[in-house]
């Protein structure tokens, strides 16, 4: 058991920068909690015919807040989920396998209880007469919707961390799917239990079964990836090798239109899934938070330059940057016409669609210009400055929604100036590089 927790605690403690989240987060839901039960709850806020104060917004927000970097301080979770599943030492602990499914359920299950307990008790404080079976049933279901949004979140972090942009197409289904579920119960009342949800306790337990099987499935794995290598190559013929690519190979930027086309997939399901048109903005805005994200393992990747080629550091840094110019350039195009057919179907005026395509390409050249930045690992200083810029992309993808533009413009020129710092801190980053500090970690440099 003692082993059991320790792991559990080491998901939210990892490092000293997710260790610091984690203590701010409980701070702020506690604080946020005893504030909410002192104004009376959110139903004595939001609902008694009166507009809440600032005071009464901040403390309410504060809980939601906690909780996001609570969830932020456990994104290695699934990182150190897979070197321990594929390493040694959890054939050496009896019950090794079992031990760490509990503690990797464990966190979701305590974040879990978080949100459940913080609705209920909101309610159960409020001047309404709530019915206790009424108030039992709401938690069971705000505690599923909860357990299964965050399996699909840990299911997103895991694949949008592995090199492949096939994996990052695929960790960007399952992030629509895991903003998605919650939206279903922002219109009031319990929603009934849905097919995204399915989904979800779906992928828990595939992932109880892959983990506990994991030794047979470890030996057959090399026979099943050599069967569907060459049923892959029979379907979709191997591409000749062309001279003059070799960057893009060692980079891991080779054939961007998989990624950017592929695009279409998760932004169909997300069309389907939520049919209210404003709101589209905000996960286009994400993908294209994504795409430009991509730049975080270029410092890494670019030692294998470095030791191939006689190049300095500021021709290395030059050719990456152009490397990733190319290969981000199909997600933001691909994104842009996608973007414009959706306008264009769902009739938004000019207005909307101009600050709309000028957000996503800013969107885009900030995260890869921020991306570019970490040459030495993900610190307070690059933490804080993902945290700023993903603010300040969405509210101003709120500011477009809500008809805004004086506020959206302002912002959207902020984004540009955080984009043009970002380039010089990484120009001057990339002239000091020391691969000793930069070294290729995947799922952690991913996840992170």
């Amino acid at each position: 058991m003692s082993a059991v927790l320790r792991l559990t605690l080491t998901c939210f403690t990892a490092t000293p920068l997710t260790r610091r989240l984690a203590e701010i987060g409980i701070t702020a839901i506690i604080v946020g909690l005893a504030g909410t039960v002192w104004l009376g709850g959110y139903p004595q806020i939001f609902y008694m015919g009166r507009e809440p104060a600032l005071y009464e917004m901040l403390i309410v927000s504060l809980p939601f807040m906690g909780l996001i970097l609570l969830v932020a301080s456990t994104v290695l979770l699934p990182a150190i989920v897979e070197r321990m599943a594929l390493g040694r030492a959890v054939w050496v602990l009896p019950g090794g396998r079992s031990r760490l499914l509990v503690s990797t359920v464990l966190p979701a299950v305590l974040l879990s209880l978080l949100v459940a307990v913080g609705t209920s008790l909101s309610f159960l404080i409020s001047p309404f007469d709530v019915p206790l079976s009424m108030l039992l049933q709401n938690f069971y279901r705000i505690f599923l919707m909860a357990f299964v949004d965050f399996g699909l979140i840990y299911t997103a972090i895991w694949l949008v961390g592995k090199t492949s942009g096939v994996w990052r197409l695929a960790g960007t289904l399952w992030i629509v799917v895991s903003i998605t579920i919650p939206l279903r119960y922002t219109g009031g009342g319990i929603p009934p239990f849905s097919f995204l949800e399915g989904l979800g306790l779906a992928s828990w337990v595939v992932y109880a079964t892959l983990l506990l099987s994991g030794g047979r499935l470890r030996h057959s794995l090399p026979t099943l990836r050599a069967r569907l290598t060459a049923l892959g190559e029979r379907i979709f013929p191997v591409f000749r090798y062309s001279a003059g690519h070799e960057v893009d190979l060692l980079l891991g930027t080779t054939r961007p239109w998989i990624v950017a086309l592929g695009q279409a997939i998760p932004i169909g399901l997300m069309v389907w899934f939520v049919p209210f048109a404003p709101i589209w903005i905000m996960f286009l805005v994400t993908f294209s938070a994504i795409a430009g994200a991509t730049t975080s393992q270029a410092a890494a990747h670019s030692r294998r330059l470095w030791l191939r080629y006689d190049w300095t550091r500021e021709d290395i840094r030059r050719r990456v940057e152009a490397a990733y110019w190319r290969y981000n350039a199909w997600a933001l195009s691909v994104l842009l016409v996608i973007y414009m057919g959706l306008a264009s179907y769902a009739g938004f005026d000019w207005e909307v669609v101009a600050l709309s395509i000028v957000l996503i390409m800013l969107g885009g050249i900030a995260c890869t210009y921020l991306g570019l930045m970490i040459t030495r690992g993900l610190g307070w200083f690059e933490a804080t400055l993902g945290i700023l810029s993903m603010i300040v992309l969405v509210l101003a993808a709120f500011a477009i929604l809500r008809g805004m533009f004086v506020a959206a413009v302002e912002l959207e020129v902020v984004l540009a100036g955080l984009g043009v710092a970002y380039a010089l801190i990484a120009r001057r980053r990339w002239g000091a590089l020391d691969w000793m500090q930069c070294r290729l970690d995947t799922p952690v440099r991913g996840a992170a």
